[in-house]
C-alpha cells in the first residue's frame, strides 16, 4: 500500500467528500430508511454496510478538517434502525 502525501491526501478528501460522490450514499441511506419505515428492516447487511461507509466519510472529514486547521463537518446522516 502505498501512502500519499498531504496535498494528495487534500485533493482524494475532497473527491471522496463532494457532493457528488457523497449523492449515493445518501440515496442508500434513504432507500434503506423507506424500507425501514415500510416493512421494519431492509436488505440483508444494510445497516453494517452503510454504517462502515458513514463511518469511513466521518474520518476522512475528521483528518481533512485536521489539515486544514477547523472543525469536522457534520454531514447529517439518519439511519434508522430496524424495529
Amino acid at each position: 500500500m502505498e501512502t500519499m502525501t498531504r496535498d494528495q491526501f487534500i485533493r482524494h478528501a475532497r473527491l471522496a467528500l463532494s457532493p457528488d460522490v457523497l449523492e449515493g450514499l445518501y440515496e442508500r441511506i434513504s432507500e434503506h430508511n423507506g424500507e425501514v419505515a415500510q416493512f421494519g428492516d431492509s436488505w440483508p447487511g444494510a445497516l453494517v454496510s452503510i454504517r462502515r461507509q458513514t463511518e469511513d466519510v466521518h474520518a476522512i472529514e475528521r483528518q481533512l478538517a485536521r489539515l486544514e486547521g477547523r472543525e469536522p463537518r457534520c454531514f447529517h446522516f439518519r439511519v434508522q434502525s430496524p424495529r
